[in-house]
C-alpha cells in the first residue's frame, strides 16, 4: 500500500495496548487510536476508516471480540487480526467462522506481530483487486452491445452473454454446453466449419464474416462474427467471438440496391453513415450521421479525396478495392479501415461498398454505408487486457486459487499447486478433489462441499496427499458459482499451513511433557518428602539407623527422579534435526558408566537420530540393573530389512507378561521402587521423534530384551 496503513487497536489491558501501539508506530504504521471495549471498537472503525483492526478476543462490557470484528467486517468491509492469550476448541470455531485475517497468541514477539499484520494487509488488498477486476471484466462482457461467445475445441458453448440470447431467442442454460452449429442454419455450417478448420492451419482469413442464425422460434437472423483463437490454461484451444446482428443493416442495403428512394433509407438510420463519391473517391453526398463521423463540416468534406483523411497504406488499400468493384460490379466490405478526424482524433470504419450506375448502367461512383466501430474495438481491446489483468493476478498469487463443478471435478487450478502439491494443473484438472484428500477427511470435506454448494462460506482445514506421497494441511475459503440464479459449482482460495499446524502439534507435545513434569514431581517428589519428614520425626524421638536408612532411600530416589527430569527437558527443548549417528559410539559413552557390569557388545550400524541417543540407551541399560537386578548385558546392533535395529538383553528379574504393554507409558509403576515409569517412556518418546518404536521380549532362559527400530541410513 502505498500510504502508511491506519491500525485500530482494541485491548482492554492499557500496558499492552500502548506497548502494541509503540511497536506498530516503529514499524512504520499510523496507530489513530486505543479503545478497550466492542462498542468502542465499532464507533472508531466507523469514524476512523482504519485499514486494519487488533481485536482482543476478551474485552470489557457485553460486547467481546469476536462480536465487535463480525459487525465491523460486514458494516465497514475492514479485516481484523484476532489477539488472545488462551482459546479453547469451542471458541476457535466459532473465532474460525468469523473469518478473521490473522491470529496473534500472546506473548508473541515483533517479527510475529509484523508478520501477521503485514499478511492481513496483503491479502485484503489482493481480495480488493480480485473482486474489482472479476467486477470490472463481468460488466464490459455483460453489458455489450454485441453478443460475446467462447466456443471450446468441441464446438460447445462455454460462455455466451445476454445479447447473445436476445440475437438467438434462447435463454442462457439452453445454449451453454450445446453444439455451436445447432443455431446455424444448412449454408452457415459449412461455412463456419470451413473457416474453422483454415484458422486451425494457420491460414490468412478476414477478420469478420457472416452467415444466418436460427432463432429459437424458426426464424433466421444475418449475423457478422470476429473470432479470435486463444489458449487457455491447459493448453487448450478456444474460440473467443463477437456476434453482430446486422440483419437490419442488411435489409437496409438490399433496400438501397433496389430502391431510388435512397434518402428515405438514409436518413431513417442514426446509427450508421452514408456517403457517395466519384470515381476519384471524392465526397458528392453524405448524411449527417458521416458528417459527425468524420468531424468536418460540410463544405470542406465535400469533394475531398479518400486519400486526405487516411494513410497511404489504407489508401493503397481502398484504391485496390474500388478497381476491383469498378470491374466486377461486385459490392465489398471493407474492415478495420481508419480515418483521421479534423481534429486530428483516430476512428475506426467499417464500409459496404457498392457501384453507382447512370441510367444507362454505367458506373459513375461509389455508395458506402458506413459504421463507425471505434468504440467496438476499444471494448475488444479493453477485455483482451481485462482478461489478461485477471489472469496474471491469479496466477501469480501464492495461494491455489481452484474452481470445481456441482460434482466436485476440478475445471481450474492455478499455477501455484505445483509449488504445494508438486502437481501441474493439467494433471490435477478435470479429477475429482477427492482423489487428493487424505482418506480419513473425506466424509468431512464431502458434507462441507454439500453445505458449500448450499450456500454456506464457512473456512475449513484438511490435509491434501501431494505428489511425492507426503500429507500437506491446507485451509480453503470457498464459496458457490452462481449461473443465472442457479449453483453450478464451487471457487476458493488455498492456503498451505503446514508449517503452522506441525507448530501446533509441537506446541501440544511440549504442553503434554510439561504436563507430565509437573505431575510428577508434586506426586513423587512430595511423596519422598513426606517420607522423609516423618522419619526424621521418628528418628529425633528415636534415634534409630533404620530412619537414617529411610531418608537416604528417599533422598536417592529424588535425585534420581531429579535426574531423569533434567533427560526428558533436554529432549523437549533439544528439537534438533535428525542426523546420522553410529549407534556403537553412543553405546560405548553408557557402558562407561556402568564397570561393575559384564557387557557383550556386537555389530555396528548408522541410524538417523539425535543426541538424545545415549540417554535413550541408558536409561534402559540403568532400569535393567538397577529394577532388573542384571549384572549382564549384550547390546547387539544389526539389519532387519530395511530398518536398524538394537537389541538390549539383560539377565535379570524380567518383565511379566501383564505389564510388556504398559511399560513405555507415562507414569507407569511397577514394584517397590515406588518410581513413576518415566524412564521407558522417554525412550519411547525419542523413538517416535526418530521415526522408529520400541517393544519388549524375554530373554531365555531369564531377563528381558528391549529392542529399538530405527530408519536404516542406505
Amino acid at each position: 500500500m502505498d500510504e502508511i496503513a491506519k491500525i485500530l487497536i482494541v485491548e482492554d489491558e492499557q500496558i499492552i495496548a500502548l506497548e502494541m501501539k509503540r511497536k506498530l508506530e516503529s514499524m512504520g504504521y499510523d496507530v489513530p487510536a486505543i479503545v478497550s471495549s466492542g462498542k468502542e471498537a465499532i464507533m472508531k472503525a466507523q469514524e476512523l476508516q482504519p485499514d486494519l483492526v487488533l481485536m482482543d478476543i476478551i474485552l470489557r462490557g457485553e460486547m467481546d471480540g469476536v462480536e465487535a470484528a463480525g459487525q465491523i467486517r460486514a458494516r465497514f468491509g475492514i479485516p481484523v487480526v484476532y489477539i488472545t492469550a488462551n482459546v479453547n476448541d469451542a471458541r476457535l470455531e466459532e473465532i474460525t467462522r468469523s473469518e478473521p485475517f490473522g491470529c496473534l497468541f500472546k506473548p508473541f514477539e515483533d517479527m510475529e506481530l509484523q508478520a501477521a499484520v503485514k499478511m492481513a494487509l496483503y491479502k485484503y488488498e489482493m481480495e480488493k483487486k480480485l473482486l474489482e477486476s472479476e467486477e470490472k471484466f463481468r460488466s464490459v462482457v455483460e453489458n455489450s452491445h454485441d453478443g460475446i461467445l467462447i466456443v471450446g475445441e468441441d464446438y460447445r458453448f462455454t460462455y455466451v452473454n445476454d445479447m447473445f440470447c436476445r440475437i438467438v431467442g434462447y435463454p442462457n442454460d439452453e445454449i451453454v454446453g450445446q453444439d455451436f452449429t445447432k443455431f446455424i442454419d444448412e449454408e452457415g455450417k459449412k461455412l463456419v466449419a470451413d473457416r474453422y478448420k483454415r484458422r486451425q492451419a494457420g491460414k490468412k482469413l478476414p477478420p469478420r464474416y457472416e452467415f444466418n442464425v436460427v432463432r429459437k422460434d424458426g426464424t433466421k437472423r444475418r449475423v457478422e462474427i470476429s473470432p479470435a483463437i486463444s489458449k487457455d490454461s491447459k493448453g487448450k484451444v478456444r474460440t473467443i467471438a463477437q456476434i453482430l446482428d446486422i440483419t437490419d443493416r442488411r435489409r437496409t442495403e438490399e433496400s438501397l440496391r433496389k430502391s431510388e428512394e435512397r434518402f428515405r433509407t438514409i436518413f431513417e438510420s442514426q446509427e450508421e453513415g452514408y456517403c457517395e463519391l466519384d470515381l476519384a473517391g471524392r465526397f458528392t453526398f453524405f448524411n449527417e450521421t458521416m458528417l459527425r463521423i468524420m468531424g468536418f463540416p460540410a463544405e470542406e468534406l465535400m469533394g475531398m479525396s479518400y486519400k486526405e483523411y487516411t494513410s497511404p497504406e489504407i489508401a493503397k488499400r481502398l484504391y485496390g478495392i474500388f478497381n476491383k468493384i469498378y470491374r466486377t460490379g461486385e459490392s465489398a466490405k471493407i474492415t478495420d479501415y481508419e480515418i483521421t478526424r479534423k481534429d486530428g482524433g483516430k476512428r475506426t470504419m467499417e464500409l459496404s461498398t457498392y457501384l453507382i450506375r447512370d441510367e444507362k448502367g454505367n458506373p459513375v461512383g461509389f455508395s458506402d454505408i458506413v459504421r463507425d466501430v471505434t468504440k467496438h474495438k476499444q471494448m475488444e481491446a479493453l477485455l483482451v487486457k481485462s482478461e489478461e489483468r485477471f489472469r496474471n493476478l491469479v496466477e501469480n498469487m501464492s495461494e491455489i486459487i481452484y474452481t470445481a463443478d456441482e460434482k466436485g471435478i476440478l475445471n481450474y487450478v492455478s499455477p501455484a499447486v505445483e509449488q504445494v502439491t508438486g502437481y501441474k494443473p493439467s494433471e490435477i484438472t478435470g479429477r475429482s478433489l477427492v482423489e487428493f484428500l487424505h482418506p480419513e477427511d473425506v466424509s468431512r470435506v464431502a458434507d462441507r462441499f454439500l453445505k458449500i454448494i448450499s450456500g454456506v462460506t464457512d473456512p475449513s482445514e484438511y490435509r491434501l496427499l501431494i505428489k511425492s506421497g507426503e500429507t500437506v494441511w491446507v485451509r480453503t475459503h470457498s464459496r458457490p458459482i452462481y449461473k443465472n440464479n442457479r449453483i453450478v459449482g464451487i471457487q476458493g482460495v488455498l492456503t498451505d499451513i503446514t508449517d503452522r499446524r506441525r507448530a501446533e502439534e509441537e506446541i501440544s507435545a511440549y504442553q503434554e511433557h510439561i504436563e507430565l513434569i509437573n505431575k510428577i514431581l508434586r506426586h513423587d517428589l512430595t511423596n519422598d518428602l513426606v517420607v522423609m519428614q516423618s522419619a526424621l520425626n521418628l528418628y529425633n524421638n528415636s534415634p534409630e539407623e533404620e530412619f537414617l536408612k529411610e531418608i537416604s532411600s528417599h533422598t536417592e530416589k529424588s535425585l534420581e527422579l531429579i535426574g531423569q527430569m533434567g533427560e526428558l527437558e533436554s529432549f523437549i527443548s533439544r528439537h534438533r534435526e535428525l542426523k546420522i549417528l553410529e549407534i556403537r559410539d553412543a553405546i560405548d559413552e553408557v557402558i562407561k558408566n556402568y564397570p561393575s557390569i559384564d557387557f557383550e557388545i556386537r555389530g555396528k550400524a548408522q541410524a538417523m537420530a539425535d543426541n538424545s541417543l545415549v540417554s535413550v540407551i541408558d536409561n534402559i541399560v540403568r532400569n535393567a540393573i538397577i529394577h532388573g537386578k542384571a549384572n549382564r548385558i549384550a547390546i547387539t546392533t544389526g539389519r532387519k530389512r530395511e530398518l536398524c535395529e538394537v537389541r538390549i538383553a539383560d539377565n535379570g528379574t524380567g518383565i511379566p507378561d501383564e505389564i510388556k504393554e504398559k511399560i513405555f507409558e507415562e507414569g507407569f509403576m511397577h514394584g517397590d521402587t515406588g518410581h513413576a515409569g518415566l524412564g521407558l517412556h522417554i525412550v519411547q518418546k525419542a523413538m517416535e521423534s526418530y521415526g522408529g518404536y520400541a517393544w519388549v521380549e524375554d530373554n531365555k532362559p531369564k531377563g528381558t530384551v528391549i529392542v529399538l527400530r530405527f530408519r536404516m541410513v542406505k
